[in-house]
């Protein structure tokens, strides 16, 4: 077999920050399918930390509304998805938005350290309420 070479000392992991409010910026969305219903679809947004190279970049992901959803849950992933365009700046239209839209929109908001499946990494914390309107 032959040697692969790799400057090894310089490979760190990367950064978990610590909670706090941050400068963010969405690197990347796109839609996927839900994993317990493989007929709904999810927002999946890539964020990344402004002025933080080394900490790794945060997935969020928007559950999309259903026919199947039950009237709450509808509402709940509706005000999600609102408050999401809201904090981030995304142009909202009455009948929806464009994913189109995503790359590039920045926001300052809170994020958690999260542990799943014995992983630490960042994540949003809950977004804020939309303003009074």
């Amino acid at each position: 077999m032959s040697f692969i070479e790799m400057a090894m000392d310089e490979i760190q992991e990367s950064t978990l920050l610590p909670e706090s409010t941050y400068d963010l910026t969405i690197k990347r969305a796109d839609i996927v399918p839900g994993k317990k219903n493989p007929n709904s679809q999810i927002v999946r947004v890539i964020i990344e930390f402004d002025g933080e190279p080394d900490a790794d970049d945060m997935f969020h992901f928007l559950a999309l509304p259903h026919p199947d959803d039950e009237p709450r849950s509808k509402k709940f992933k509706e005000i999600q998805v609102k408050r999401f365009l809201h904090w981030f700046g995304i142009p909202m239209e009455s009948s929806g938005f464009a994913i189109a839209d995503f790359p590039g929109s920045r926001a300052n908001l809170a994020v958690l350290v999260d542990e799943y499946e014995g992983r630490q990494s960042n994540k949003l914390a809950d977004l804020p309420r939309l303003p009074n309107e």
